[in-house]
């Protein structure tokens, strides 16, 4: 009797450790979707759209774990109903998969010098067809990293890329995007609010 307790037990916990993560994942994805959200680890640049699928397939593993040692359906279902836990799995899902959509053709860059209080800046360039355009991440404390502005770049330019930008650093960073004459940036000047 203690043992199928405890078993039950850790299944509870399982389970709420699964749907835990899978909460994080959706909040991950949302905050990437709106607010624009990078993680910077060692170097290399994670967008949100993976972080929150990565995220999604612990939480997978985690409710399959929790479930495979026979907890019964009953106390799941009291816990959450299991439409809620379906539909945000599916729209943390979604979400990744149009993020990764997205970043087909994206060149992420971190950019130098990094500024006085350890402050980055990392780059996302795109183009497509005739049109370019660019987004710059302020990244600061533990490698977090939100958007702080955008561009567009004519003929599918990628200015960074090409080296036509310079990035300064004072009490903030300021991001300068150039373009040539025959293929303007707009805008090009972006202020890092690093602090």
């Amino acid at each position: 009797m203690r043992s199928q307790l405890r078993t039950v037990a850790r299944s509870i916990t399982v389970v709420g450790a699964a749907i835990g993560v899978l909460v994080a994942a959706f909040v991950v994805i949302v905050v990437w979707w709106f607010a624009g959200l990078v993680l910077l680890l060692g170097g290399q640049v994670l967008p949100g759209w993976a972080l929150g699928g990565v995220l999604l397939v612990l939480s997978a593993t985690l409710w399959r774990y929790g479930v495979a040692t026979r907890l019964p359906e009953a106390k799941i279902r009291r816990v959450l109903p299991r439409w809620s836990v379906v539909w945000t799995a599916v729209l943390t899902g979604l979400g990744a998969l149009l993020g990764a959509l997205g970043d087909l053709n994206a060149d992420y860059r971190v950019l130098e010098p990094p500024g006085p209080n350890g402050c980055q800046a990392v780059v996302r360039e795109t183009s497509f067809l005739f049109s370019g355009n660019g987004e710059v991440y302020a990244v600061q404390f533990a490698g977090i990293g939100l958007r702080q502005g955008s561009w567009f770049a004519d003929d599918g330019g990628r200015p960074v890329a090409q080296g036509d930008y310079e990035l300064t650093w004072g009490s903030s960073g300021i991001l300068t995007v150039r373009g040539t004459p025959g293929n303007p940036v707009y805008p090009g000047l972006h202020d890092l609010g690093c602090s």
